[in-house]
């Protein structure tokens, strides 16, 4: 009996090889950072949950709008995410 290719007999059990380890994204991350179509990293502004009538209208709207993350973050994004990239 020939085996097909990609697996390996143990015994009687068979094991499918894994040539090369799949990187996984982690959805932690995803959740809380977006890539842009020109691939830059945004991030959420934080301060938007609770206590909003004693913050300024400006500081409102700035909150409301996405920034981009910093350089040291972005690359453990790529790590984290390595589709997006």
């Amino acid at each position: 009996m020939a085996l097909e290719k990609g697996l390996r007999r143990v015994g009687k059990v068979f094991y499918a090889l894994v040539l090369m380890p799949k990187h996984k994204t982690r959805k932690a991350i995803m959740a809380r950072f977006k890539v842009t179509g020109t691939g830059k990293a945004m991030r959420r502004t934080p301060g938007r949950r609770h206590l909003l009538r004693y913050k300024s209208p400006s500081a409102l709207a700035a909150s409301g709008k996405d920034k981009a993350a910093h350089s040291s973050v972005v690359a453990y994004l790529k790590l984290c995410k390595p589709k997006a990239f």
